[in-house]
């Protein structure tokens, strides 16, 4: 399933510190009956709906030791840098080109 009931919970997937355990029958059974008497699921449990019938899941902190997890965030940081060095780069060729052009018809 690649739907998720809480925002955060595709990024923590995502990024693999995170697991989805989706809940055995007899606990998705007793959830349901909580969920249609309107009561809340316990601590950890959550759920989404998905044509029609409920699923239930809880998030389980995968076992990755975290030198890798800090390896992976260094790469992302370092490819974030890397988009926003190319945008300001753009922008301030645009502006020079714009200097240009303003002294350009200034003095024509």
């Amino acid at each position: 399933m690649s739907t998720y009931s809480h925002p955060l919970h595709k990024y923590k997937v995502e990024s693999g510190t995170h697991n989805q355990r989706y809940c055995s029958a007899d606990e998705s059974a007793k959830f349901l009956e909580i969920i249609e008497t309107k009561k809340d699921l316990p601590d950890g449990v959550f759920s989404h709906l998905a044509n029609g019938e409920y699923y239930f899941y809880r998030m389980v902190q995968a076992e990755n030791p975290s030198s890798e997890l800090s390896e992976y965030i260094a790469c992302l940081q370092y490819e974030s840098l890397q988009k926003i060095k190319n945008y300001l780069l753009f922008f301030v060729i645009l502006t020079i080109i714009g200097i240009v052009g303003g002294l350009i018809s200034i003095f024509l």
